[in-house]
């Protein structure tokens, strides 16, 4: 399951990058990519193999919480 978020992450992270959207088509994609690594983030510490994969999944969730505050 974490594999098919990422890679929803990583096609609405592409989608962003080469097509500069305007509108409520840029917004919904950044709910899907911010949104994602968050549920990915919660998995890996949750589930994650090592320390290394739960520590990790919590510095992208941390980040992300950051970087959306205004």
């Amino acid at each position: 399951m974490a594999d098919l978020i990422l890679w929803i992450v990583i096609v609405a992270a592409a989608l962003l990058w080469l097509f500069p959207f305007a509108g409520q088509t840029n917004f919904a994609l950044k709910i899907v990519m911010r949104g994602g690594l968050v549920i990915w983030g919660f998995d890996e510490i949750l589930r994650g193999v090592t320390p290394w994969r739960r520590c990790l999944g919590a510095a992208v969730v941390v980040y992300q919480i950051m970087a959306s505050q205004p």
